[in-house]
Formats: structure tokens, C-alpha cells, sequence
């Protein structure tokens, strides 16, 4: 099983990196996940979950301005990466190369080595400037998801409705998903 590197952004949507980090528990060995979240992810994973359960996860957390993290991601081999949520402004960051924090670092490096990159993102409307970081971005070989639910899935509550948009995510990065609803499938279909 591949390295994968996990980014949480400071913006609003810290539902979407809690099922991100849930889902990777049944998929993947915590010593081949780092987690590197910013300040601001922490305030608003609190903020809007009403926890801090992110300090429980069994992954390496590392805070955006650490050394220590980019040492850490420099001595790992590039890997593909999911920032979830990713906020217009560090999509911005990450389209113009700046490498600011550790986040940025490793998006550039996942590009640099044409890892996949997968950054989603809730913020609405977009502006001209928006978009024209997303085709940067996409040029580049990213993949910009809008976290936006499959409400054909039926999905009762907050975090169902954000794994349709996290299964799509890791189903690109080549994961294999049993239990996750396809379009036209019946429970039958999954069992």
C-alpha cells in the first residue's frame, strides 16, 4: 500500500477532512498517512464538530509551519496528497508555487512529481481569479473537487452526505471502496 499525505485546510468544511481521516482508518496503515493541518483547521474542526478528535486519530499530525514536517515529507518518496477542505486562497498558494507551509510544500511536490493531487474545495460563488487557479492547477495535473454531496445516495446526516464526496475522492486515488453507494446500485448490489 502507497504513502498517501493528507492536508486539512483552515477553511469552513472540517466535516470533509474528519471523514477523509475516518475512511483512510479502514483502509490504509496509520504509519503510511501523514496529516498536516493548519492552525485555523484545528479552530474550525472545534468550531464546527464541537470536538478535537483529530488528536486522537492514530496518524503523525503535523502543523503547517513546522520544520519538522517538511524535514518529514522531504525524507519520504512524493505521494499522491488530498487537502480536504482547501480553502480559494490556498488554492491560489498551491497555483502559484509559493511552498509557504507545509501544505503547499508537499502539493507541489506531489505535482512536481506527477503524484495525483486531489484538493476540495466548498467556497461559492467562485470569481475569474478562482477559476483561473483551479485550470493551474488542473494544467498542472491536479484535480479540483467541489465538495458537493450526492444527494441521490439517500445519505442520512452531515458526515454521510460528505463521504459521497470523499469515496469519489478515494476511489480516484485508486482505492477500493465495497461499501460505498454507486449511482443505479441497490443494497442488494453492495452486499
Amino acid at each position: 500500500m502507497k504513502n498517501i499525505t493528507i492536508g486539512i485546510g483552515g477553511s469552513s468544511g472540517s466535516v470533509y477532512g474528519k471523514v477523509l481521516l475516518d475512511r483512510l482508518q479502514e483502509l490504509i496503515e496509520p504509519e503510511k498517512v501523514a496529516v498536516i493541518m493548519s492552525k485555523n483547521a484545528k479552530y474550525n474542526w472545534q468550531f464546527e464538530l464541537d470536538n478535537q478528535d483529530y488528536k486522537k486519530l492514530p496518524f503523525r499530525i503535523f502543523n503547517t509551519n513546522d520544520a519538522e514536517a517538511i524535514y518529514e515529507l522531504d525524507r519520504r518518496p512524493a505521494t499522491d496528497m488530498i487537502v480536504a477542505p482547501c480553502s480559494m486562497g490556498l488554492i491560489g498558494r498551491i497555483a502559484a508555487g509559493t511552498d509557504s507551509d507545509a501544505i503547499t510544500a508537499a502539493a507541489s511536490k506531489a505535482l512536481q512529481w506527477r503524484k495525483k493531487l486531489l484538493l476540495i474545495f466548498r467556497d461559492k460563488p467562485l470569481s475569474i481569479i478562482h477559476t483561473q487557479n483551479i485550470l493551474k492547477i488542473q494544467q498542472a495535473g491536479g484535480i479540483v473537487i467541489p465538495a458537493t454531496p450526492s444527494f441521490y445516495t439517500h445519505a442520512k446526516g452531515r458526515d454521510a452526505l460528505a463521504q459521497s464526496v470523499v469515496d469519489r475522492s478515494l476511489d480516484l486515488l485508486g482505492f477500493e471502496l465495497k461499501d460505498t453507494y454507486r449511482w443505479g446500485e441497490t443494497e442488494d448490489d453492495r452486499l
